[in-house]
């Protein structure tokens, strides 16, 4: 009997997607080859540290504008791919530049949120914070990441931020998130309104009806109290509400350079502050080394909150 399937053209399809499949790999290729010798371009004219961070938008690789006489039912997915291969373009390009920076310079915080300001002597360690049996849990709990804690009471929440923002204080204390309400919008605010950075977060386990609550111990600048035997790094940051396809570009870049999504939360506007998306990363050092280049190079406008390392949850009043 005749074999009917030496008639059907998938054979054929098949043998066409794999002559492609292949042409795809060494354009591929060279594509890595080039993005190698523009990596090495922009390294080499490193001068300042802070300048290849503000210099980063500039070398964005161009991506080839879409064929003009692709059907139009082709549109929409040819630009979906251009989106998904731009991307892909900016991290491989960034974790070239890592590469070929890591054996002159130590990529730490430091080198990509520079603080010129120093601490003033009178306010080194001092932690402010509104008391309460909460607050003082989570105060021992950061105490025991500074060496020399000191503390001071506030009237209100409002008072601890401005204590930090005048130089009397080098930390304060803020809930950011509780079980009942998720994210607490009105001092993630505050901490917008003042300019504060996370520099570490504790979790205090409350009765078994009233919740968790989570605390965040804020400074003014980017250095993080980093525990070096910890292998991971929480990193939090916001950007302003732009498009879906622009959070779908930060969540691809992400994912490019194995960062694990710890949460996404949509932060809503008020009077004083525009309406953000918030992002929070747990990353090894070098896969964060390589995101915090890509979004130098093509999100300039995020705004860091924090880079700290992952704490247990502490039970109230133990």
């Amino acid at each position: 009997m005749e074999d009917f399937r030496a008639y059907a053209p998938e054979d054929a399809i098949n043998a066409n997607l794999q002559e492609l499949s292949g042409r795809f790999d060494r354009v591929c290729e060279q594509e890595l080859a080039h993005l190698r010798e523009l990596a090495a371009e922009i390294t080499a004219s490193l001068d300042e540290h802070p300048e290849l961070i503000l210099s980063l938008p500039d070398h964005v690789p161009p991506m080839a504008p879409a064929a003009p006489d692709v059907l139009p039912a082709n549109g929409s997915s040819l630009e979906h791919f251009h989106r998904m291969h731009a991307t892909w373009q900016k991290v491989t390009l960034c974790r070239e530049i890592q590469r070929q920076l890591l054996p002159r310079i130590s990529l730490s915080p430091e080198f990509f949120f520079p603080d010129p300001e120093d601490v003033p002597l009178k306010a080194f360690h001092r932690v402010v914070y509104q008391k309460s049996s909460y607050t003082d849990d989570a105060y021992l709990q950061f105490a025991s990441m500074l060496a020399v804690p000191r503390v001071s009471y506030a009237h209100s929440f409002v008072s601890a931020c401005e204590d930090v923002y005048n130089g009397l204080c080098e930390f304060c204390i803020l809930p950011v998130e509780n079980t009942a309400e998720g994210p607490l919008n009105s001092f993630l605010r505050l901490i917008k309104r003042y300019d504060l950075k996370i520099a570490a977060t504790c979790t205090i386990k409350g009765t078994d009806r009233s919740g968790n609550t989570r605390f965040a111990l804020l400074r003014r600048n980017m250095t993080p109290l980093l525990d070096p035997s910890a292998p991971m790094r929480i990193f939090e940051f916001d950007t302003p509400v732009e498009s879906t396809r622009a959070t779908s570009d930060l969540l691809l870049a992400a994912q490019l350079c194995d960062l694990r999504l710890q949460r996404l939360d949509a932060i809503p506007g008020s009077e004083d502050a525009e309406a953000t998306t918030h992002f929070t990363f747990l990353a090894e050092p070098g896969a964060l080394q390589v995101y915090l280049l890509y979004l130098a190079m093509d999100a300039p406008n995020y705004e860091p909150l924090g880079i700290y390392s992952p704490t247990a949850p502490h039970r109230h009043g133990r």
